[in-house]
Protein backbone atom coordinates (compact mmCIF):
# COMPACT_ATOMS: atom_id res chain seq x y z
CA UNK A 1 0.00 0.00 0.00
CA UNK A 2 1.55 3.00 -0.81
CA UNK A 3 1.33 6.30 1.47
CA UNK A 4 -1.04 8.30 -0.38
CA UNK A 5 -3.61 4.94 -0.32
CA UNK A 6 -3.93 5.29 3.21
CA UNK A 7 -3.83 9.24 2.98
CA UNK A 8 -7.07 9.03 0.93
CA UNK A 9 -8.65 6.29 2.95
CA UNK A 10 -8.09 8.68 6.17
CA UNK A 11 -10.10 11.52 4.47
CA UNK A 12 -12.75 8.96 2.89
CA UNK A 13 -13.39 6.62 6.03
CA UNK A 14 -14.30 7.94 9.52
CA UNK A 15 -13.46 4.54 11.09
CA UNK A 16 -10.26 4.55 9.59
CA UNK A 17 -9.07 7.96 10.44
CA UNK A 18 -10.23 7.33 14.10
CA UNK A 19 -8.60 3.98 14.99
CA UNK A 20 -5.08 5.72 13.58
CA UNK A 21 -5.96 8.66 15.71
CA UNK A 22 -6.81 6.51 19.31
CA UNK A 23 -3.57 4.40 17.68
CA UNK A 24 -1.94 7.48 18.74
CA UNK A 25 -3.36 8.33 21.81
CA UNK A 26 -2.17 4.81 23.88
CA UNK A 27 1.10 5.47 22.66
CA UNK A 28 1.67 8.73 24.13
CA UNK A 29 0.15 7.65 27.09
CA UNK A 30 2.47 4.90 27.26
CA UNK A 31 5.32 7.86 27.07
CA UNK A 32 3.88 10.37 29.26
CA UNK A 33 3.49 7.25 31.71
CA UNK A 34 7.39 6.71 31.22
CA UNK A 35 8.67 9.62 31.26
CA UNK A 36 6.71 10.20 34.34
CA UNK A 37 8.25 6.84 36.06
CA UNK A 38 11.63 8.01 34.74
CA UNK A 39 11.14 11.65 36.13
CA UNK A 40 10.09 10.48 40.19
CA UNK A 41 12.22 7.07 40.07
CA UNK A 42 10.78 3.40 40.35
CA UNK A 43 11.33 0.36 41.66
CA UNK A 44 11.12 -3.24 39.68
CA UNK A 45 12.06 -6.99 40.74
CA UNK A 46 14.86 -8.23 38.16
CA UNK A 47 14.53 -12.12 37.44
CA UNK A 48 17.90 -13.75 36.81
CA UNK A 49 18.24 -17.45 35.75
CA UNK A 50 21.56 -19.31 36.41
CA UNK A 51 22.01 -22.61 34.47
CA UNK A 52 24.34 -24.77 35.34
CA UNK A 53 25.32 -27.27 32.81
CA UNK A 54 27.85 -30.53 32.16
CA UNK A 55 30.53 -30.90 29.74
CA UNK A 56 27.75 -32.13 27.22
CA UNK A 57 25.24 -29.37 27.76
CA UNK A 58 22.86 -31.17 30.10
CA UNK A 59 21.51 -29.16 32.45
CA UNK A 60 22.62 -29.69 36.11
CA UNK A 61 21.37 -27.18 37.83
CA UNK A 62 18.78 -24.14 37.32
CA UNK A 63 18.58 -21.88 40.17
CA UNK A 64 16.51 -18.47 39.47
CA UNK A 65 17.09 -15.59 41.63
CA UNK A 66 15.18 -12.49 41.86
CA UNK A 67 16.03 -9.50 43.35
CA UNK A 68 14.61 -5.64 44.43
CA UNK A 69 16.15 -2.56 42.19
CA UNK A 70 15.82 0.87 42.49
CA UNK A 71 15.74 3.76 39.51
CA UNK A 72 16.97 7.19 41.26
CA UNK A 73 14.59 10.20 39.96
CA UNK A 74 16.21 11.50 36.58
CA UNK A 75 16.44 15.50 36.80
CA UNK A 76 16.88 15.59 33.01
CA UNK A 77 13.39 13.87 32.76
CA UNK A 78 11.84 16.29 35.34
CA UNK A 79 13.70 19.30 33.82
CA UNK A 80 11.88 17.94 30.47
CA UNK A 81 8.72 17.22 32.42
CA UNK A 82 8.87 20.74 34.21
CA UNK A 83 9.34 22.90 30.85
CA UNK A 84 6.39 21.34 29.04
CA UNK A 85 3.66 21.09 31.98
CA UNK A 86 4.58 24.37 33.27
CA UNK A 87 6.47 26.44 31.15
CA UNK A 88 5.48 29.79 32.70
CA UNK A 89 7.50 28.61 35.75
CA UNK A 90 10.05 27.03 34.47
CA UNK A 91 11.42 28.56 30.78
CA UNK A 92 15.06 28.68 30.11
CA UNK A 93 14.55 32.44 28.71
CA UNK A 94 13.02 35.75 29.44
CA UNK A 95 9.56 36.33 27.79
CA UNK A 96 9.26 38.35 24.79
CA UNK A 97 8.35 41.57 26.94
CA UNK A 98 11.51 41.63 28.97
CA UNK A 99 10.30 40.33 31.84
CA UNK A 100 11.28 37.08 33.63
CA UNK A 101 8.09 35.42 34.60
CA UNK A 102 8.76 36.42 38.00
CA UNK A 103 11.28 33.94 38.17
CA UNK A 104 13.75 35.08 41.34
CA UNK A 105 16.70 34.31 39.84
CA UNK A 106 15.98 35.96 36.49
CA UNK A 107 14.60 39.12 37.65
CA UNK A 108 17.96 39.25 40.01
CA UNK A 109 20.04 38.74 36.93
CA UNK A 110 18.31 41.31 34.79
CA UNK A 111 18.27 43.88 38.11
CA UNK A 112 22.34 43.18 38.16
CA UNK A 113 22.32 44.02 34.46
CA UNK A 114 20.66 47.14 34.69
CA UNK A 115 22.89 48.09 37.50
CA UNK A 116 26.17 47.52 35.32
CA UNK A 117 24.76 49.28 32.98
CA UNK A 118 24.09 52.25 34.87
CA UNK A 119 27.11 52.14 36.60
CA UNK A 120 29.24 52.44 33.28
CA UNK A 121 27.19 55.87 32.24
CA UNK A 122 28.96 58.94 32.48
Amino acid sequence: MHLSTLARWKAEHKEIRDALKKGKEVVDILVENALFKRAVGYDYEETLTEIRTDADGNVLEKHIRKSKKHVPPDTTAQIYWLKNRKPDKWRDRPQADGTSGDDPVLVLLKRIDEESKNATKP
